[in-house]
């Protein structure tokens, strides 16, 4: 019964409004209703709007006009004036001096980090024999060297 209240409802209210292109006029029609001739007659008059082929070649206007203008702009930043480019020579052979200074330091911060981290591993290792020595109960060479002596004398 919602479905048949809301269609009801659509058609009391009319056609929906659509927007309208840029710089197209639209007249929607109006239902007829009583004292409609009234209003009609206080509205100004807005006059006919384009027709479809005049929408259509001012869009078609429009667009070879843009891509014209596109094209122009392309071809006048792809041209590199020689004076332009010597001027930029400096500036790009500071930016490469840059560049080589920071690869540099980045290979050399490596190279300090894969010492560090081998150092580290080297480290770990020890303690963990250490600690799995001193956990079992084998004596060390030293506590051997010391139980001989005691031994021999």
């Amino acid at each position: 019964m919602s479905t048949a209240l809301a269609s009801a409802r659509r058609r009391r209210a009319g056609p929906e409004a659509v927007a309208p292109a840029p710089g197209v006029r639209q007249t929607v029609p109006q239902p007829n209703f009583p004292g409609a001739q009234q209003q009609q007659s206080q509205q100004p008059n807005m006059g006919p709007g384009l027709t479809l082929p005049q929408v259509i070649s001012l869009v078609d206007k429009r667009l070879n006009n843009l891509e014209q203008f596109v094209q122009t702009q392309t071809n006048n930043k792809t041209v590199v004036e020689p004076r332009d480019e010597i001027e930029l020579r400096p500036v790009i052979e500071e930016y490469n001096t840059r560049f080589d200074i920071i690869a540099d330091e980045l290979a050399s911060l490596k190279d300090t980090i894969m010492k560090l981290q081998t150092y580290t591993m080297e480290v770990n290792k020890t303690l963990m024999e250490d600690r799995i020595r001193i956990l079992s109960d084998e004596p060390t060479p030293l506590e051997k060297a010391l139980s001989a002596v005691d031994q021999s004398n």
